[in-house]
């Protein structure tokens, strides 16, 4: 088993050294399954700082990447306050999981931005981690803490 795992407060910073550390990670793995690791981080992480944020209980985004032969497993925990950033999240992974085509989710939702392009959210990591990776994301909530979870399965993957 191999693992990545940081914590620190919310800032982009901290998505500049996970690429590098991922590909030190996953080593020899073929480069479909390194770039769809990298996506999902930088998108998961990515919300986590936009939309989350420090609350007694979790002031800083938690990353954890566990690699072992037949899963990669990416968690992220952050704290939220804004109920809104919340409900938008849960909007967007129940209308992930109660749908098949998840590329017509991502479609919609450029489609939309196309319609409205002043819109001040993109609101589209979720849906590019469902339509253009094969990460099984989920999430629950413990204590004012936010924690999304994003599963590869690598059977036959990268073959």
């Amino acid at each position: 088993m191999n693992k990545i795992e940081f914590s620190a407060i919310p800032n982009y910073d901290i998505l500049n050294n996970m690429s590098d550390q991922i590909h030190r990670v996953l080593g020899g793995s073929p480069k479909n399954i390194i770039e769809s690791c990298e996506s999902a981080s930088w998108e998961l992480l990515e919300n986590a700082i936009k939309y989350g944020s420090a609350q007694n209980n979790q002031k800083e985004v938690k990353y954890e990447f566990t690699s072992t032969e037949s899963e990669i497993i990416i968690k992220i925990s952050n704290g939220f306050d804004r109920k809104e950033s919340l409900m938008e999240y849960l909007k967007i992974m129940d209308k992930i999981h109660s749908t098949e085509d998840k590329s017509s989710l991502y479609i919609n939702r450029l489609s939309e931005i196309l319609e409205n392009p002043k819109s001040t959210k993109s609101q589209l990591g979720l849906y590019k981690i469902a339509a253009e990776t094969d990460f099984v994301l989920n999430y629950h909530i413990e204590d004012q803490v936010l924690i999304t979870t994003a599963v590869l399965s690598l059977d036959n993957k990268g073959d």
